[in-house]
């Protein structure tokens, strides 16, 4: 089937054929659509700008199967999990047409492509998160629900296309998982050093009863880094370590479980003291 060259082009509310990229019976699902679809509709054509003309008509061609299935009383997501374990090699594709049928089911497309074929969670993630970027914490829920084995890539994946939202991230999957805090934390680390022990400390004081969890896994991420198994180093303050001090006595760490991090120079014994030192108050 030849793809006709057009762009779908966004004003609010308004939808203009232009340029190159999608074929218009792309663009219909989206005609009857109100505004707050208009943003993942720009980030669909952002997406698929780079695509080959292939993969672009390979979109279309999915689209249509998808819209015979629905004809025939089929729903969106019995319709995906087929058409992926049928066509795994294509599920950005699959998954993009899914989603342009029912934008607002793009959660629950993505867990059912997920739980069908665990192997391409990754792949589906990134797509929802290219997609939806606003539902990170839920997609990122959802992906944990569905394939706890791979939190490890979830949280990478996440962190690398919302460095912002590393708060909510870590939060989302050391509570959901709080036995795997430890890959958590490294995962978040390498990946988004810039955001890691900011949002870490974030996570510890919203959730002060992962603390213990959080205080052995940051301990051996550094150790980590301290022997040489790892590159990344994350950006730290002052601030911080004393906010992660603090946190870490009122959750019963002690103060000789913190002299490592001292011994290692990442705070001081005057930070420790300052902290461990004081009064509580009556």
């Amino acid at each position: 089937m030849a793809l006709k060259k057009s762009l779908i082009a966004v004003s609010v509310g308004t939808l203009i054929l232009c340029g190159s990229g999608l074929n218009s019976s792309l663009a219909k699902p989206f005609l009857h659509q109100a505004n707050d679809h208009v943003e993942l509709e720009v980030n669909i054509q952002q997406l698929t700008r780079s695509f080959s003309q292939q993969r672009l008509s390979r979109i279309e061609q999915y689209h249509e199967m998808i819209g015979d299935h629905l004809k025939q009383n089929f729903s969106i997501i019995r319709t995906t999990r087929i058409l992926t374990a049928h066509y795994p090699q294509d599920v950005n594709e699959i998954f993009i047409a899914a989603v342009q049928h029912d934008p607002r089911r793009i959660t629950h497309i993505s867990r059912a492509i997920i739980r069908s074929e665990p192997a391409l969670t990754t792949d589906v993630l990134s797509t929802a998160l290219q997609l939806a970027p606003e539902k990170c914490e839920e997609l990122v829920a959802m992906a944990i629900d569905a394939e706890p084995a791979y939190i490890d890539d979830i949280v990478s994946i996440a962190a690398q296309h919302q460095p912002e939202q590393l708060d909510s991230i870590l939060r989302v999957a050391i509570t959901a998982e709080p036995d795997l805090s430890g890959s958590v934390v490294r995962s978040a680390a390498t990946s988004s050093p810039q955001n890691f022990f900011s949002a870490m400390v974030n996570t510890v004081t919203n959730l002060p009863q992962t603390t213990q969890n959080v205080f052995v896994a940051v301990r051996d991420f550094f150790t980590g880094q301290e022997q040489g198994n790892e590159r990344t180093m994350p950006n730290t303050s002052p601030e911080q370590w004393n906010a992660f001090i603090v946190q870490a006595k009122n959750q019963g760490v002690t103060k000789q479980e913190m002299d490592w991090f001292k011994e290692q120079g990442y705070i001081t014994e005057q930070q420790l003291a300052a902290i461990y030192n004081k009064e509580p108050k009556l």
